[in-house]
């Protein structure tokens, strides 16, 4: 499965866009639809005629959030796995992420803690240890920063926000090494026009890269 696809649904379906233009609520709801299947196309290699191919289909509750992914992946010699990924909600929110295993059971991917009606931690469940990602908020209300934690990896990461209005316009993002040390640091500007559109969350992103080694612990992190 594509963990970092995951994510960002997962993320997509909890979280709020960054900008106040993001979703239009002025549309008439038959015209605002839901997608109900993706199909990827690979390129062959160099020498072969055929390529690897995935389809993800969406299912939805009846409240229009998304129920369960069912996904599928066939390779270049034809051969066909199966996966799918489940969306728990609690309180109108969602609160866990499973995914189906080798042997047909349902596991926890995440699980998202909300605080004050907002989302303030996401636990991510590895084969071996977790991770995890803690959110704080500005006095504005909105993300300031999201640290990211790797359990025995003293490496974190940061992601720090920077609000204008109800855009973020920029992220600043750095890696620490045991709580001294900055490996490496740098800036995103963003800038905005006046056209209104859709624009995924600010915290999609940070929250979902699977390139980063750690965030700062939680107070509440599992034990």
């Amino acid at each position: 499965m594509n963990k970092m696809y995951l994510g960002l649904l997962a993320a997509a379906v909890a979280f709020s866009a960054c900008s106040s233009n993001d979703n239009d609520d002025t549309k008439p709801a038959e015209e605002r639809w839901r997608i109900s299947e993706i199909k990827d196309y690979g390129q062959p290699s160099a020498g072969q005629t055929t390529a690897d191919t995935s389809w993800t289909t969406f299912i939805y509750n009846t409240d229009g959030t998304v129920k369960e992914t069912k996904e599928k992946y066939k390779n270049t010699l034809g051969v066909v796995y199966n996966d799918g990924t489940r969306f728990v909600y609690a309180n109108g929110k969602l609160a866990k992420v499973e995914v189906l295993t080798e042997g047909g059971t349902w596991a926890t991917f995440k699980d998202l803690v909300f605080r004050d009606n907002r989302l303030a931690l996401v636990i991510e469940h590895h084969d071996v240890g977790y991770s995890t990602d803690s959110v704080v908020y500005g006095t504005n209300g909105k993300p300031s920063a999201v640290w990211h934690y790797s359990e025995n990896n003293p490496t974190k990461h940061l992601n720090k926000f920077t609000w204008n209005g109800e855009s973020v316009v920029s992220n600043y993002e750095a890696a620490i090494n045991n709580d001294t040390d900055t490996l490496y640091s740098e800036t995103a500007v963003y800038t905005y026009d006046n056209k209104p559109g859709y624009m995924a969350s600010c915290l999609v992103s940070c929250i979902d890269d699977e390139s980063y080694a750690g965030m700062e612990p939680c107070s509440e992190r599992p034990a």
